[in-house]
């Protein structure tokens, strides 16, 4: 059994931009530089993004107790409106097109320095 929650109000979600703040700082430069500033404020503002709409934690409490006391418990229990109505029809869909749509809609912009680099030299390659 599992319980998915989305965002609710805990330290996870409402520190989540400093969280990957301080993760970053504790990097060692080479690896900073690979990630680079751009990509760090790209997940910044991700993770910021999120505890606008958090829900209240007591829900996922209650899934919690209710999942674990149930005589016949379900195999995955869903918490939040926003996860029922947006993770769970894309669990129904193949991984390498979940991947795909996470990917095109929330880290579009969200681009390991390094990996720009690599990708414009393919594109030079590409137009030679």
């Amino acid at each position: 059994m599992t319980v998915n929650p989305s965002f609710h109000r805990t330290r996870i979600s409402t520190n989540a931009a400093e969280t990957v703040k301080q993760a970053y700082d504790d990097l060692d430069a080479k690896t900073q530089a690979e990630y680079g500033l751009e990509y760090l404020r790209a997940v910044q503002k991700l993770t910021s993004d999120q505890t606008d709409g958090c829900w209240d934690p007591r829900h996922v409490v209650n899934t919690l107790v209710r999942a674990t006391t149930a005589v016949s418990p379900r195999t995955q229990y869903i918490v939040g409106a926003d996860a029922t109505f947006c993770l769970l029809p894309l669990m129904n869909l193949p991984t390498p097109d979940i991947e795909k749509i996470v990917s095109f809609t929330l880290l579009q912009n969200m681009v390991p320095a390094k990996e720009k680099q690599s990708l414009k030299a393919r594109q030079g390659k590409k137009e030679k």
